[in-house]
C-alpha cells in the first residue's frame, strides 16, 4: 500500500530480494478491504522477515464495512481461503456511508 498497490509492492519486494534487503510489511488507514488486499499480498513474498502491522479499522473507524472482523487467532492474521479477498461487505454499513450511488 505504501508503495502504490500490490503490483508496485511486490517490485519492491523483488528488489529488496535481489539486493539481499529483508522487507517489512506495513499498511495504511484503509479499510478492512484493503487490508485483506495487503494481507494476501503479504503472505506470498518470501522474504517477509522483519514482520508486518495491520492498522485494524477498529482502530480508526467507527465501524468497518465488513461484515466480519478480521480473522485472528492467538494474536496472528489468519489468510483465508475462501474465494476472492475472502471477505464479505456489510452492505447495510457500506450503505450508511456512502456519500452518493452511481446509477
Amino acid at each position: 500500500m505504501k508503495s502504490g498497490g500490490i503490483r508496485r509492492g511486490l517490485e519492491v519486494a523483488g528488489i529488496a530480494r535481489a539486493a539481499g534487503i529483508g522487507v517489512y510489511g506495513g499498511c495504511m488507514l484503509e479499510t478492512g478491504i484493503a487490508h485483506m488486499a495487503g494481507l494476501h499480498m503479504m503472505s506470498v513474498i518470501p522474504d517477509l522477515t522483519l514482520g508486518c502491522e495491520f492498522y485494524m479499522p477498529t482502530c480508526f473507524l467507527v465501524e468497518d464495512i465488513l461484515a466480519h472482523p478480521f480473522p485472528e487467532v492467538d494474536g496472528k492474521i489468519q489468510v483465508p481461503n475462501s474465494p476472492g479477498l475472502g471477505v464479505e461487505v456489510d452492505i447495510e454499513r457500506l450503505a450508511r456511508y456512502r456519500t452518493r450511488l452511481w446509477e
